[in-house]
């Protein structure tokens, strides 16, 4: 977390780090274990970069559960000149530019240098079984849309089932409705239950090491009013975050090239906020159109596009000039 003062004139860093739980003897755990000597050794990869941030104020908190380290924050202010040299291990250009009562922070992304060899090689083979799942995804929706194209009487409930939960009553279907609907719903399924892929790793996990730079989920605070906003997502009206998509976001995102609407799109949209009727009633009007999918690998370079961070990130705010002395 960035939180610039109002002036502009410094920024309040503030990294958590969560140590998670991991079955014992695999190469998360050990990860887990290396991490807390590290961070209680102040050896990690954070204090190292505040450190060389050379702090005026400089803070850190551990948080135990029953005896064994579970996060620790490290908090400190630092000249906003002096943030580059925050990210010096990084493959990330920070610039800030000031004006006549404003700041600007421009964040520039290189290619990630996180993962290991042997996680790249990883992310390989589950890039190539997760298109693999995304090809039967769009080959499926493309499938219920050819019917449902014939037959547009029949998109409310086949939609309805479509978007039905397990517990829930789903609508009455012939054979070849209830065939089409199950192929849409394995194949969702496949892509959000990603647990057999390889049992070391979670896809995510691997797929942000490989493909995002950024070593943290960062947010950056202001105070003042936003004049230009590129690359962040906005959270309110002074906060704003990076935040590359998840491989299921991936998909979603990819509305428009194979298949639109797209109910993985819809769902990522409205954030789960919408009941199942109302993604029924939001989706099932929509013109549909359809495109033959090319290529397995062009699926999987068109996930990997997406999820790789902007060129850039740009975000500048009105400031206060610093009290006279």
């Amino acid at each position: 977390m960035l939180t610039f003062d109002a002036t502009g004139d410094q920024v309040t860093i503030a990294a958590t780090t969560l140590v998670g739980e991991a079955k014992p003897k695999t190469p998360e755990y050990a990860e887990a274990e290396e991490e807390r000597s590290a961070l209680l050794a102040e050896r990690d990869e954070w204090s190292q970069r505040f450190a060389q941030a050379n702090p005026e104020t400089d803070r850190v908190t551990f948080e135990r559960t029953h005896g064994k380290l579970t996060s620790a924050e490290h908090r400190a202010t630092v000249a906003t000149d002096q943030l580059q040299k925050f990210f010096f291990d990084t493959p990330i250009t920070v610039t800030t530019t000031r004006g006549d009562g404003w700041t600007e922070l421009a964040m520039y992304a290189g290619t990630s240098n996180r993962a290991t060899p042997a996680q790249r090689r990883l992310a390989e083979k589950m890039l190539d079984v997760y298109s693999a799942r995304a090809v039967r995804y769009f080959s499926a929706m493309r499938s219920m849309y050819a019917y449902l194209d014939a037959r547009p009487q029949r998109a409310h409930d086949v939609f309805t089932d479509v978007f039905s939960g397990e517990s829930e009553q789903r609508p009455l279907l012939s054979d070849r409705e209830r065939s089409l609907s199950n192929s849409v719903r394995d194949s969702i399924d496949a892509l959000v239950n990603t647990s057999d892929v390889d049992t070391s790793a979670s896809v995510d996990r691997v797929f942000d090491l490989v493909y995002n730079p950024f070593p943290a989920h960062f947010k950056v605070a202001i105070h003042g009013n936003p004049l230009a906003v590129e690359g962040f997502n906005r959270i309110d009206s002074e906060t704003f975050e990076i935040n590359p998509p998840t491989a299921l976001e991936a998909i979603g995102m990819l509305e428009g090239r194979w298949i639109s609407p797209d109910p993985l799109a819809l769902v990522h949209r409205t954030n789960d906020k919408k009941t199942d009727a109302e993604l029924v009633a939001m989706i099932e009007s929509l013109p549909r159109r359809t495109e033959p999918v090319v290529t397995q690998s062009e699926v999987a370079a068109a996930i990997v596009e997406k999820m790789r961070p902007a060129p850039r990130y740009r975000l500048r705010w009105v400031t206060r000039r610093p009290p006279a002395s």
